[in-house]
């Protein structure tokens, strides 16, 4: 069931963070980490997007924060769905829900602001890796095939607590403990949406020119196309097998030493 979205307050959103300001530490255990999906879809037409969050300590995670940039001269975002692991049954528990909404989004130009954050006990904290939100729009229609419009995961542009005038560098993972708030150090992999027509099959990795083959003939293709893409097309299968390096980011020069590396035997498999 989608959400509506729902349009955040500078004084909304101060109210839900300052229950999870970033402290300078970071609790003594694994990395949280969290990632966006990749996707491809054609110009004009739609598109969704994961954002997973994995590797979660047993304590669980009473609050979370984050933003999603986008490219949106290539993509529009205009819903969010909170994902299965929200799902923890605060909605019910928590007393302050009816004040500050547990799960909330706010979509601007190119940014989406996320936060989920619960005073609930700990039996209602989020302890379960999966998706944690689903974001859903459409490509421009002036899009050409093999642009990228990168996801990427960033710490929401605000101060690090109300007033403070210090701005916010970090997203926020955190949980109680005892009377103190602790928070998760994190990694974070960012996604894509890459314009073009989905594979059907599987990917060859480093098959430019889609002959069913990684040959020096690709490096060529791949060398002309980032010298001149306008001149020198690639067609959507060979955009999506030719990224092989920083995959997300489309066909760039990296890719091409990349491929050439490959067949030298200086990696031993793609992508990098």
């Amino acid at each position: 069931m989608k959400l509506k979205n729902i349009i955040v307050t500078g004084v909304m959103l101060s109210a839900m963070i300052s229950t999870v300001a970033v402290s300078s530490g970071f609790a003594d255990t694994q990395k949280i980490t969290i990632s966006a999906g990749k996707e491809t879809a054609e110009a004009g037409k739609s598109f969704s997007v994961d954002i997973s969050i994995s590797d979660i300590q047993p304590t669980g995670m009473n609050a979370c924060e984050f933003a999603i940039q986008y490219d949106s001269s290539i993509i529009s975002i205009d819903s969010v769905e909170k994902g299965s692991i929200t799902n923890t049954g605060a909605d019910t528990k928590d007393t302050t829900a009816s004040d500050v909404l547990i799960f909330d989004s706010e979509i601007s130009e190119d940014t989406v602001n996320v936060v989920w954050t619960t005073g609930a006990d700990s039996d209602y904290w989020i302890k379960d890796s999966g998706i944690f939100c689903t974001v859903s729009g459409k490509v421009s229609s002036s899009a050409s095939n093999g642009d990228v419009a990168l996801i990427k995961l960033i710490p929401i542009a605000r101060d690090t607590n109300p007033d403070s005038g210090k701005a916010n560098d970090k997203m926020v993972f955190s949980y109680i403990d005892g009377d103190s708030k602790a928070y998760y150090d994190y990694s974070v992999s960012d996604g894509s949406v890459t314009v073009g027509k989905a594979s059907s099959g599987n990917i060859l990795w480093g098959d430019v020119n889609v002959d069913g083959k990684v040959e020096i003939a690709d490096v060529v293709s791949a060398s002309a196309y980032v010298g001149d893409s306008g001149n020198n097309a690639i067609e959507t299968q060979g955009l999506i097998n030719g990224d092989v390096q920083n995959n997300g980011d489309g066909i760039t020069s990296g890719d091409v030493l990349a491929i050439q590396q490959y067949l030298a035997n200086i990696v031993a498999v793609l992508p990098v």
